[in-house]
């Protein structure tokens, strides 16, 4: 009653908490993808700790989650694999971190390249020497690397024109295109052969 201590007892608390491990480690590289396709990846997350732990998982576009705006719930062991679609709308070079909601992991990303669908062999034509009145052709081929086929439209400068005006290239594949130099005056001349597909220019 007075205050004395008369025996003391230790006391050992052992806090248990989550550590979550991903792999593969330091990011998620999804490579190369034509813009308007899309491609996906997937990363898998580990609870390597000694406490449960629920989350959700959300990305920056132009990634997308398989499992955005659902509770995840991982007990100590547990893994979950985490599916990401890589889907760009223009050329470029694309990431988002891992977010975990309400935290995310740091120095972790996910990572993409946006590049153009439709390519061609060459970016300069040569036609040499032709006669006022005659023509002299060359082809060039227009290769798609999307997995769906694309329109694309061609329009010429100058003393030349392209046939077709119009071609669809099929998914993985190519399509040729005729550009012909019709001179109708003598002296050197220069033009413009420009492929539209979509919104963008070639």
């Amino acid at each position: 009653a007075d205050g004395t201590v008369l025996a003391s007892v230790p006391v050992m608390i052992r806090v248990l908490r989550a550590i979550l491990r991903v792999e593969p480690k330091g990011r998620l590289w999804l490579g190369d993808c034509p813009a308007g396709d899309s491609v996906e990846g997937v990363l898998t997350i580990e609870n390597a700790g000694g406490a449960p732990v629920s989350f959700q998982v959300a990305a920056w576009r132009p990634f997308y989650v398989e499992d955005a705006g659902r509770q995840i719930f991982l007990a100590p062991g547990a893994r979950a694999p985490i599916r990401y679609r890589f889907r760009p709308e223009a050329p470029g070079f694309f990431e988002t971190p891992l977010i975990l909601k309400p935290d995310l992991i740091r120095d972790y990303a996910i990572e993409g390249k946006a590049v153009e669908a439709i390519t061609i062999e060459t970016n300069r034509m040569e036609f040499g020497s032709a006669r006022v009145g005659g023509s002299a052709s060359l082809p060039l081929v227009v290769r798609n690397r999307a997995r769906a086929a694309r329109d694309v439209e061609v329009q010429v400068s100058g003393p030349f024109v392209a046939e077709p005006e119009r071609v669809r290239v099929p998914a993985g594949g190519e399509a040729e295109i005729a550009a012909t130099f019709r001179p109708v005056a003598a002296g050197q001349a220069a033009g413009w052969l420009v492929l539209r597909e979509g919104a963008g220019v070639v």
